[in-house]
């Protein structure tokens, strides 16, 4: 082994000698302990920016210097384990969640980026097919009552005791929002393409959607709706609902 190491250029023939310098060959002037230091340095930056691309807004509710302080702890804790960064931003909401750890604001950052994280999940997700108005046309009236629908993989409904939809949208608009006070927010994030869509739902179409993505049939699904609840208000949510691509599939 020793020798295959030292033949492609690896390491030196000592490359068993219990110091740095044996370990890793020099070419430059630049001490070995200097060059790791370097790269120990970019590679934790690298992190960090890949983190600040999944969560700017929490980066934005914590100031950058907070922010900076979690995502080493993170790192600390909870290192990189893949070649690809993709979905290593996970770790920051895992540690968010995880309530051995001080978190300023803990209860407000958590939800706003288990937001951020399902709109980087929705971002990534592959895409099924989503059904059209046309195949739901042609479903006969009586078989209405009877058809489940199955969600397109590229949706999430986020149900939070905060506003972060209003809190991540104001960001976007750059009106540097304050910590909200805690106020019951139920959002579905969905991709059409690769254009990333937010909704805010009310409670009732929070339940309605909520059910049919459970698999409930559509009649007893509407029947759960509260009383008052119209018919073309009811329409217009399936509308929007699948001309967004929220749904994969009808079956009756």
């Amino acid at each position: 082994m020793s020798t295959a190491l030292s033949d492609a250029g690896i390491a030196p023939a000592n490359w068993m000698a219990p110091t740095t310098e044996a370990l890793v060959r020099s070419r430059t002037d630049l001490p070995v302990v200097d060059r790791l230091a370097i790269y120990h340095y970019a590679y934790r930056a690298r992190l960090i920016d890949c983190l600040a691309d999944d969560y700017p807004t929490v980066r934005h509710a914590l100031g950058a210097a907070g922010f900076e302080r979690l995502c080493a702890t993170v790192i600390r804790l909870r290192p990189s384990r893949r070649p690809n960064l993709n979905f290593y931003g996970l770790a920051l909401l895992e540690h968010c969640r995880d309530q051995r750890f001080e978190v300023p604001h803990h209860a407000f950052i958590r939800e706003l980026a288990a937001f951020e994280w399902a709109m980087t999940e929705v971002f990534h997700a592959q895409a099924a097919p989503a059904l059209s108005l046309d195949t739901l046309r042609r479903i006969p009236m009586e078989r209405w009552n009877s058809v489940t629908f199955t969600p397109n993989a590229t949706v999430r409904i986020i149900r939070s005791i905060y506003p972060v939809n209003a809190y991540v949208q104001a960001f976007r608009e750059d009106l540097a929002p304050t910590i909200p006070k805690r106020a019951w927010s139920s959002t579905v994030i969905f991709r059409s393409g690769w254009h990333l869509s937010r909704m805010d739902l009310a409670r009732p179409m929070d339940g309605l959607l909520d059910r049919l993505f459970a698999g409930q049939q559509l009649g007893v699904a509407l029947d759960a709706l509260p009383a008052g609840t119209e018919g073309p208000q009811v329409m217009r949510w399936f509308t929007e609902w699948v001309s967004g691509g929220l749904f994969a599939t009808v079956s009756m």
